[in-house]
């Protein structure tokens, strides 16, 4: 009976210490893991002069716990098409931090009303979206909210 229980310890005990490592193994492939918030907004009221070819911005926030570098901005389509957001201001590859942000500007006139989401793309390749009510106001169809003087 005493080796039974033994027997039952051992197993108990490196049950539990599996488990330990497989919860440490998994907290160090997340902090690993690139992680960004991309957030869409438009230009609605200014201080001071603005190109009119500027209506847009999106932010990408940088919540890695090490540099992430992207490499392109814009606007997924529903289509899945992608609408790039060029422009002059806009430097590309941008080198971003931890818990560093960026916000790349654009001109969404040309971007058809059949977009899903916002994107950033790293140079790693990976590919993250985000909405937001500024989304859905730009792209509803009428365009009805633009840019206060």
């Amino acid at each position: 009976m005493s080796m039974l229980l033994g027997l039952f310890d051992v197993q108990t005990v490196s049950g539990a210490v599996m488990a330990a490592v497989t919860v440490v193994a998994l907290f160090m492939s997340l902090r690993k893991r690139v992680r960004l918030k991309v957030a869409p907004s438009q230009i609605l009221a200014t201080v001071g002069p603005v190109p009119e070819d500027i209506n847009a911005i999106i932010t990408v926030t940088n919540l890695s716990s090490f540099s992430v570098e992207i490499r392109t901005v814009g606007f997924l389509l529903k289509n899945g098409d992608k609408a790039i957001m060029p422009h002059a201001l806009n430097t590309f590859p941008k080198k971003l931090g931890p818990r560093e942000q960026a916000s790349f500007v654009g001109d969404t006139s040309e971007v058809p009303n059949i977009v899903k989401c916002a994107f950033a793309t790293t140079s790693c390749g990976k590919t993250v979206t985000g909405k937001s009510g500024a989304l859905n106001q730009m792209f509803d169809g009428s365009r009805s909210v633009g840019r206060i003087a």
